[in-house]
């Protein structure tokens, strides 16, 4: 074994040791769920855990694509050791804060009915908006991948994606509202077990599911049964653990993903050839990026100094640069010339070294663990009824996108801010309904009755 594998394996067996040892110091764990651990386990698992099947060429398909170097992967590891403990940095600063300040959290969910009015009218605006996003496509890419025409698919999950006019806009209501309300309700159903709840869970599940095959996505269905689990635990008593329920979900999650890759491959492909495809895409597909990330910066393209961040409004004097586009048409040159248009993200450290080099590396997972942190504090002081309860749910699965979504979209948070102010403005709303009722009801009782 030659010194820079031995450096590999040191730090690739050290990282873990030593974020769960500041997870501990920070008064928190992976076998517990919280915003922060939640992140931690994503970024493991998409942004490290599969850097040895890189370093040592185990994935054809990645080695196709030219991710060989090892000099370029080792430092691919070192960049992602230290995003994972500068989170756990991060999040003792705000934990240490807390204690400092004093802020006390919730530990019980509260029972209460007066949310539903407001989920369903959420849910109604989220049915809106996907019918006019699916009236717009000129193709399904799911009924194209049935039809046994794997490659049309593809250009048509480009053509309903990246490529269609104002995919965002659609998104953030079919991909994070959505999502909310599905959580939200299903957290309303397992705390008060009432028949309202458990209806507009059934329906956002529904909903949910159309949109997520409206354009062909693979995994956010298969991610939806983990989330709910996850929900699910949360509500009973916060800790991971083992149960028929676990059984229930993986073997769901499993089938669905399976099922997804089994539409969208190639005829002939072997069960073998998906199953790979999977673990591939599980373990190697979010942190393979970084890879031409560091070979593009600053060889090809000098280090942006901040323009990949957002421009709300074009206020100030530049044009944000298409950083996944850009990147991904560098390392794919025959496919964007066809037309098609891709995208690389990745884990967020790979577009703070874009803008800022190293520096940015170092400072990124500190400043965003202190923030994610202080959500996740502020979030539990706020009494848990089933809204809360899906909003720490929805905010969770929020902040482990930064293990494949890059920094950007963190930075000025519109999804975080349009779907934080629903959560804001519902509580307010259900909080009204029910000082309203609680009022009447008093009335009705200290109302002296006629002799």
């Amino acid at each position: 074994m030659d010194e820079i594998t031995t450096f590999f394996w040191l730090f690739y067996a050290a990282t873990p040791l030593a974020v769960a040892l500041l997870l501990a110091i920070s008064g928190l764990s992976i076998f517990r769920f919280s915003i922060e651990s939640f992140i931690i386990i994503a970024c493991y698992i998409y942004g490290f855990a599969g850097l040895p099947i890189l370093y040592y060429q185990l994935d054809e398909s990645r080695v196709w694509y030219g991710i060989t170097d090892q000099n370029v992967i080792l430092t691919m590891l070192l960049c992602g050791s230290w995003s994972l403990i500068g989170l756990c940095l991060g999040f003792f600063v705000s934990r240490f804060s807390k204690q400092l300040i004093g802020v006390h959290e919730y530990t019980k969910t509260s029972h209460t009915n007066n949310e539903t009015l407001v989920l369903i009218i959420y849910l109604c605006i989220c049915s809106l908006v996907l019918a006019l996003y699916i009236s717009k496509l000129r193709n399904i890419p799911l009924f194209t991948a049935f039809g046994g025409d794997a490659k049309n698919a593809y250009l048509q999950r480009s053509e309903s994606g990246n490529a269609f006019e104002n995919y965002s806009r659609y998104s953030i209501f079919t991909r994070d509202v959505l999502p909310f309300v599905l959580f939200s309700s299903f957290s309303g159903y397992i705390i008060n077990k009432n028949i309202k709840y458990i209806l507009i869970f059934i329906l956002s599940f529904t909903i949910n599911t159309i949109a997520t095959l409206a354009n062909g996505e693979r995994s956010p269905l298969a991610l939806t049964f983990i989330f709910l689990y996850i929900t699910f635990i949360f509500i009973r008593n916060n800790k991971y653990y083992f149960s028929k329920y676990i059984i229930i979900m993986s073997i769901l999650s499993i089938s669905t993903i399976y099922f997804m890759f089994y539409i969208f491959s190639s005829e002939g492909t072997s069960y073998i050839s998906i199953l790979s495809s999977i673990s591939g895409r599980t373990l190697t597909g979010q942190i393979s990026p970084a890879y031409f990330y560091i070979n593009f910066f600053p060889a090809h393209q000098d280090f942006l100094s901040g323009l990949s961040l957002p421009n709300p409004g074009g206020l100030l004097p530049y044009t944000p640069y298409r950083i996944t586009y850009e990147v991904w048409a560098w390392a794919f040159p025959e496919l964007a010339r066809q037309g098609i248009v891709g995208s690389m993200p990745t884990i967020f450290w790979a577009e703070a070294y874009a803008n800022f080099g190293y520096a940015g590396v170092m400072l990124a997972p500190v400043l965003i663990g202190i923030w994610a942190s202080a959500l996740s504090i502020a979030l539990g002081a706020i009494r848990q009824t089933p809204m809360t309860v899906g909003f720490i749910i929805w905010a969770a699965v929020h902040f482990q996108n930064l293990a494949g979504a890059g920094l950007s979209q963190f930075i000025l948070d519109f999804r975080l801010m349009l779907v934080g102010g629903l959560f804001v403005f519902g509580r307010i709303v259900s909080q009204s309904l029910g000082s309203r009722s609680t009022t009447s009801h008093m009335n009705s009782v200290s109302k002296p009755s006629k002799i």
